[in-house]
């Protein structure tokens, strides 16, 4: 079984970002995907619970979509993870999406 935390993010009343901080089982992986509307970006994170130096930042990122490196071997340790969002280079802010 896989776990899944989702939040919306919001520009004043607009819905700019979905972010998602995903485990998968069958991987035993942990890591924070993050879907923007147009002149949004994100820069997403993901660590080991009390653990310094363990962030991971991202991955990969175009035009509707952000996502880091993968936590692994989670299936026995906790991960967190969070996003920060822009619009049009602008910082916005930090959202925290929790640990499990």
């Amino acid at each position: 079984m896989s776990r899944e935390v989702v939040a919306d993010i919001y520009d004043g009343g607009t819905r700019a970002a979905t972010a998602h901080l995903r485990y998968s089982r069958s991987c035993g992986t942990q890591w924070v995907t993050v879907y923007f509307l147009p002149g949004y970006s994100a820069a997403p994170s993901v660590w080991l619970q009390n653990q310094s130096g363990t962030n991971l930042y991202t991955a990969y990122s175009d035009s509707t979509s952000a996502y880091t490196y993968q936590l692994f071997n989670m299936a026995n340790r906790v991960g967190c993870g969070g996003t920060h969002l822009y619009h049009n280079g602008v910082y916005l802010k930090w959202t925290y999406l929790g640990c499990f």
